[in-house]
């Protein structure tokens, strides 16, 4: 039924993984800049990133990946106020849509559904379904973006060395492990 709005929310968290990968990325060659002021030695990564600036006739500087770094990560940030938004948007027209089917067929109910039970009451518990109704509708487009998010910004470490994210991912399933038991 929201077609228009499922897909606006798609591009938006790809758009906001993408920038949040590529501003990790980035920090790549700023650190190879820092440790290789004469880019002797610098990591494949940074070698690919090199030739990327001077493809758009930039001088590969540490000044420059710096902006770069800066601009992807306030890319980042605003695409993630436009995901909160646009996931705000999608539970308010659900929660709109809900409440304006309910209360046709509230009011197309015979008099005898009125009167015999408090009308109070009634009110009350079909706005409060409708308000977590809606929640979990807005709950469901977070986990969404998030799971798109946390997916594309595992690409990162796997592509960097896919031995060490592995190693790294297991010892922490195991740390996690022990202290879940801990807490029990």
């Amino acid at each position: 039924k929201y077609p228009r709005l499922c897909f606006l929310n798609l591009v938006v968290s790809v758009a906001m993984s993408l920038a949040g990968a590529f501003s990790i990325f980035s920090l790549g060659p700023v650190i190879d800049f820092l440790m290789h002021p004469d880019l002797n030695g610098v990591s494949p990564l940074t070698q690919k990133a090199i030739a990327l600036l001077r493809f758009f006739g930039l001088p590969p500087s540490l000044g420059w990946w710096i902006v770069i770094f800066f601009a992807l990560v306030s890319l980042t940030c605003a695409l993630q106020v436009l995901g909160r938004y646009m996931t705000l948007w999608f539970k308010n027209d659900v929660q709109q849509d809900i409440l304006i089917g309910s209360l046709d067929v509230f009011f197309r109910a015979k008099w005898s559904f009125f009167s015999s039970s408090e009308q109070g009451t009634l009110n009350n518990t079909l706005f409060r379904e409708i308000n977590c109704l809606s929640d979990g509708f807005g709950g469901m487009g977070t986990l969404f973006t998030y799971t798109i998010q946390c997916l594309v910004i595992l690409v990162v470490p796997l592509y960097l060395s896919w031995r060490v994210t592995l190693a790294c991912s297991a010892v922490g399933l195991f740390v996690s492990g022990f202290f879940f038991l801990l807490s029990r």
